[in-house]
């Protein structure tokens, strides 16, 4: 695979500008926001491929390659091809397990007897249901039996990338035959839930295709069941456990970014100490005294991550930017979670978000100067009720808009900035937004009278 060229091209062409005498804030600018704009490409194409096989279950690698070479968003071939061969082994396990359990009645059967073994038939309902999903299996079970998997409370589903549970093998075949599964369950579970283990599915293909480069850390198993006590030099230990913990939060703030918008329950439920997400308490043995430690500088770098994307997801909901927040889950996948802040202010992400939030206040400004000039004598406007064209509804509009001040015409062009805006923010979601801000802040600059236009009296 080959990365696609024209970044370097573009790369090229912003230095030759600088050569050529451009200032250098102005090249710092264009670096940054290609920047941006690279990062936007590179989530865009994960988010493309999964959707590729979701569409394409039977496609071939090379199919897969192809597809992606197309959409001339490839900027670190390896990781792409990583990416393309994990999604695809997944899906070839999953597909031999659908085929075995649609051949057989009694696959299904036993898959639902090695998952609960105790069960009893005392219910009338089927004991499993089976979802073909290209990523994973999907079971879901009914509330008592699924509880007899997963034994921990205020659980509704999760996802495990093998079966492989210590207390027995796979249900049929051989080791390599075993495939990812989700268990939900059916009765009790949120209608995110399934989404949201979709989630952890895509998020593991993901970071395995990039823990070369640090950003997105695994589980080392010799880790799980540490005991620490203190007096021993644990420091890089410490740290390797902080990198395990913060690198689990990740994946759940990711896994909900695909089910919902909103992180702020899922935030809530991660910083519970002792909860179902103390990854140090469940998966370590820590003295008293280091486990208060890690907790609070683990907490300290979680809030302030969230507190860096909230602000920009806020905004995205907001303005109705729905497939920019989709793209957000991709953009932060490239990053490892304690650099979320900085990370995002050094590409952009932040910088356009408070843009945005600006968007509408010169307009705000300019509706009350005009409604003082009402109340100082200045005007009277008289409005009719007038239909809006190919709708049922009426909108309050100017008798005389030829006699209005000129504060009340410049909110008539504020206004069709704003919406003309809000329909390139609409259209353009996946591309960085700067330029059509830009087109906005120049469209609207002057329209607020100035200190040195003198005071807006009735007089003038």
């Amino acid at each position: 695979m080959e990365r696609s060229p024209h970044y370097d091209e573009s790369i090229a062409r912003i230095k030759q500008e600088h050569r050529e005498g451009a200032p250098l804030a102005e090249s710092r600018e264009k670096i940054s926001h290609l920047r941006q704009e690279m990062i936007l490409d590179n989530a865009q194409c994960a988010r493309l491929l999964t959707e590729f096989i979701d569409d394409n279950p039977a496609a071939t690698v090379e199919q897969f390659k192809e597809y992606a070479q197309g959409t001339n968003l490839i900027i670190h071939p390896e990781i792409t091809a990583n990416f393309i061969a994990n999604l695809s082994i997944d899906r070839n396990r999953t597909k031999r397990a659908i085929t075995t359990l649609n051949k057989s009645k009694q696959a299904g059967e036993a898959l639902f007897r090695w998952l609960v073994p105790d069960w009893d038939n005392t219910s009338n309902q089927d004991p499993i249901t089976i979802e073909a999903y290209p990523l994973s299996v999907v079971a879901y079970l009914s509330d008592s039996d699924f509880h007899k998997v997963d034994t921990r409370t205020n659980v509704g589903g999760f996802y495990n990338d093998r079966l492989e549970y210590e207390r027995k093998k796979f249900p049929w075949g051989k080791e390599e035959d075993s495939c990812p599964v989700i268990i939900v369950d059916r009765d009790t579970a949120r209608p995110t839930t399934t989404e949201h283990e979709k989630g952890h599915a895509e998020n593991k293909n993901f970071q395995k295709a990039v823990e070369h480069r640090a950003v997105w850390v695994r589980m080392k198993p010799q880790l799980k069941n540490l005991r620490i006590e203190t007096g021993g030099d644990y420091q890089e230990l410490l740290k390797n456990l902080m990198a395990n913990a913060l690198s689990n939060a990740k994946n759940e703030l990711l896994a909900d970014l695909k089910a919902q918008p909103n992180l702020w329950n899922k935030m809530q439920d991660l910083l519970q100490r002792g909860g179902v997400y103390d990854y140090f308490q469940h998966n370590y043995q820590l003295a008293p005294e280091i486990y208060d430690e890690m907790w609070e500088n683990y907490s300290q770098i979680l809030n302030r991550s969230f507190q860096a994307i909230d602000a920009i997801m806020g905004i995205y909901q907001h303005l109705g930017l729905e497939e920019r927040g989709q793209l957000f889950r991709w953009v932060l996948a490239q990053f490892p979670i304690d650099e979320w802040p900085e990370e995002l202010e050094k590409s952009g992400f932040s910088p356009e978000a408070r843009a945005l939030e600006k968007v509408g206040e010169d307009r705000y400004v300019l509706a009350k100067l005009a409604d003082q000039e009402v109340k100082n004598g200045v005007w009277r406007p008289r409005f009719i009720d007038k239909k809006i064209e190919g709708s049922m509804f009426v909108a309050s509009v100017l008798e005389n808009p030829e006699e209005a001040t000129q504060t009340w015409k410049n909110v008539d062009i504020a206004d069709a900035a704003v919406d003309k805006l809000k329909g390139q923010l609409q259209a353009n979601q996946i591309k960085p937004l700067w330029v059509f801000l830009d087109q906005y802040n120049q469209e609207i600059a002057g329209l607020i009278p100035t200190d040195e236009d003198g005071p807006q009296t009735p007089e003038e």
